[in-house]
């Protein structure tokens, strides 16, 4: 079915192309069209099949899927213009290849979007559902269940789980020891077998395989090494040898790298043109009236691969005052903090105190949206209590971030307030997109408006 409307979306998108490109020319409709049409049909079918268009993304974001589309479209265009090229046609134009480069990406996306909201609702309603044993009942095997639970969407109904200790949560889903998973297979109903055994237990996942092989049934791994922050991988081969990378984020692709530090240089100089250039000599000039000092505050911080720089702020605290308490230890800013002056407090419940980093930001050591800088002595006190800390530092730092929209700024006096930040900022990495970028930059505008009560 998949296929079949794909087929449709091609058709339709050639049609249009031709319509659209003939107009205003003394045009033909010629047989070759047709034969170059079914070229093209040819064409993808063997790349639908050969890449991951073919799959339903079940559980996988439609951002995901929006990829192979575009790769799909890309295989289609190229072909399309060496068929040109070969023939030799001549009415069918470069205009043609870009009407129906746009028409064919735009239907698909129209298309797979209903598809998948079509099949979400078949799912809910307990239609094209895929039935799953798991193997395993530690806490990976739990994740899983939460997130499959959780998400109905999904498609899957986890039947129950083997595993030769009984764990309380399991409650009615457990069907025995790992033992009996051939009794299970050939009473049950099982489309797939999911392993979420210790790494220590690989004798046993291969029994598993063997038995489930026996009976044909699908078999899928879990490594055991995947815990709750770690979402985005990648697989590659060396020879017959696969490796699997557990840190691969779309944000440090070398095009999206660029894409973002294109969007970052020119939201900058649209700044310092229309704002910063008249509201830098005002706020100047109230730090100067009120409070003794330098207008702006440098302070080194952390940034992309652990890499240290001198960031920009305006002064919002007396000069007269230490950053240390009296154990050496950096004392954040709290709420009423007297070493903040009476502007100083203005422009932190604002944010205001922080558009020179946009200066960070041109010289490249900032992005407009990120994961915010932090000292390396809080850096060095968080990462030793937070595992996966130091992921934030695989992007640039921003002067707003996912975190910071959705209130877990300023100070943090318990470690649980820094762990929710830190996964606010992983999520941000994962899922970065352009879109995500520019709601969380409305946001923070919105925030600076009606003012942040975590800002102080």
């Amino acid at each position: 079915m998949r296929l079949f409307l794909d087929f449709l979306c091609m058709g339709i998108a050639y049609t249009i192309a031709i319509i659209f490109a003939s107009e205003g020319i003394d045009f033909h409709y010629d047989y070759k069209y047709n034969i170059i049409f079914i070229i093209l049909i040819f064409i993808w079918y063997f790349s639908f099949n050969s890449t991951k268009l073919k799959s339903d993304f079940r559980g996988q974001s439609f951002t995901f899927e929006i990829l192979y589309i575009f790769k799909n479209v890309i295989i289609q265009i190229i072909s399309l213009m060496l068929l040109l090229f070969i023939i030799k046609e001549k009415d069918l134009t470069r205009l043609f290849v870009l009407y129906y480069f746009f028409a064919l990406f735009f239907l698909l996306l129209i298309q797979k979007f209903i598809l998948r909201k079509i099949l979400e609702l078949l799912r809910k309603r307990g239609r094209n559902i895929k039935n799953v044993l798991l193997v395993g009942a530690d806490e990976l095997a739990k994740n899983f269940f939460n997130e499959v639970i959780s998400r109905p969407h999904y498609g899957f109904n986890l039947i129950g789980f083997i595993d030769d200790k009984i764990k309380e949560f399991l409650e009615s889903k457990y069907l025995g020891g790992v033992n009996q998973l051939e009794k299970i297979i050939k009473e049950i109903n099982i489309d797939f077998i999911i392993v979420a055994l210790p790494n220590y237990a690989s004798s046993k996942t291969e029994e598993i395989v063997k038995v489930a092989e026996r009976y044909a049934k699908n078999v899928m791994i879990i490594p055991d090494y995947f815990k709750a922050s770690i979402s985005n991988f990648n697989v590659s081969m060396i020879g017959r040898f696969p490796l699997l990378s557990i840190r691969e984020y779309r944000i440090n692709e070398l095009h999206w790298r660029i894409a973002k530090r294109t969007f970052d240089t020119f939201f900058s100089l649209l700044f310092f043109v229309v704002i910063f250039s008249w509201l830098f000599p005002i706020i100047a000039l109230l730090i100067k009236l009120n409070s003794k000092g330098p207008v702006f505050f440098k302070q080194v911080r952390e940034g992309r691969n652990n890499k240290q720089f001198l960031t920009y702020k305006f002064r919002t605290m007396r000069t007269d005052c230490s950053d240390l308490d009296e154990n050496g230890k950096f004392k954040q800013a709290t709420k009423d903090d007297p070493r903040i002056t009476k502007i100083g407090k203005f422009l932190r419940k604002t944010n205001l105190d922080e558009l020179p980093q946009f200066i960070n930001v041109l010289k490249g050591e900032m992005s407009v949206v990120g994961p915010r800088p932090h000292l390396s002595l809080l850096a060095d006190k968080s990462k030793e209590e937070i595992n996966f800390y130091m992921v934030r530092n695989l992007v640039k730092p921003g002067i707003t971030g996912w975190a910071q929209v959705n209130g877990y700024r300023g100070e943090t006096k318990k470690i649980a307030q820094m762990l929710k930040r830190v996964e606010y900022d992983i999520w941000y990495i994962e899922h970065w997109s352009f879109f995500l970028d520019i709601q969380i930059i409305i946001l923070t505008i919105w925030n600076m408006l009606k003012g942040d009560p975590n800002a102080y």
